[in-house]
């Protein structure tokens, strides 16, 4: 599986702002109030025929919504497409999560730009992952089960 969406560098090429004391002392303030599906959506535009490989690309995006005092939201949206033969599309699947959350500071940009690369997935992905393989089974698709993700790397 590949990933489509470079406008989510890897850490090691991007400056951060926040630095690591200050942000790991944030984050051991935040707590998930709640996560829930704001939207999903799949396309299949192309019959698959079956036996042939489909080659798996996906991208993300993450927003941080209503930060304040004691509390922010973000929403982390997934699309992933399965191509047939390199460009043809078989299938596009989308998936947005609202997540709530509780804090004891106000959570900014420069917290987030590192939250959305290193802890937000922790939430989301299995979520993702199950909608993936549930969706391409009830759809006589191949089941795709999407690999476990490990952030922060």
């Amino acid at each position: 599986m590949e990933k489509m969406n470079t406008s989510q560098q890897h850490k090691k090429t991007r400056g951060y702002k926040l630095s690591p004391d200050d942000y790991r002392r944030i984050l051991s303030t935040i707590k998930l109030r709640s996560l829930e599906l704001e939207s999903c959506r799949m396309n299949r535009p192309s019959h698959y025929p079956h036996g042939e490989l489909i080659k798996a690309v996906y991208g993300e995006e993450a927003t941080l919504l209503n930060p304040s005092d004691n509390s922010f939201n973000a929403l982390h949206s997934y699309k992933l497409t399965g191509l047939l033969d390199g460009d043809k599309v078989i299938f596009e699947l989308e998936a947005s999560y609202l997540l709530s959350f509780s804090s004891k500071e106000l959570v900014g940009n420069e917290f987030f730009d590192i939250f959305k690369d290193m802890n937000l997935a922790v939430h989301t992905w299995p979520f993702f992952r199950e909608f993936v393989s549930s969706m391409t089974a009830r759809t006589n698709l191949p089941v795709l089960t999407l690999p476990l993700r490990i952030t922060g790397q």
